[in-house]
């Protein structure tokens, strides 16, 4: 998140100079990062949940019951972390 403020605040202050008729030109330019930057960072949370479930179908193949329990609780917890971390990010976004 951290690169994508910073690209933010770059193409802002050099919009900041442009001169009145480049105004509209560089509001597009600024909202098109935005949007850009927004679609990337929803194909990574859609990627993300993609492969935890593809991974919890191959924990349900395990034999051992208390290597399957640990692995699953593992995947319970990044998916937790994922969807709230994508749930903050969306609140940000407003």
């Amino acid at each position: 998140m951290g690169n994508y403020l910073e690209e933010v605040i770059k193409i802002a202050n050099e919009n900041a100079s442009a001169s009145p008729g480049e105004d509209i030109t560089s509001a597009e330019k600024y909202f098109q990062v935005l949007i850009e930057k927004d679609n990337k960072i929803q194909k990574i949370f859609e990627e993300e949940e993609k492969l935890i479930l593809e991974e919890q179908k191959l924990v349900k193949q395990l034999k051992d019951e208390q290597l399957k329990s640990t692995v699953q609780t593992f995947y319970d917890s990044l998916e937790d972390y994922i969807i709230s971390t994508k749930n903050n990010f969306l609140v940000w976004k407003i």
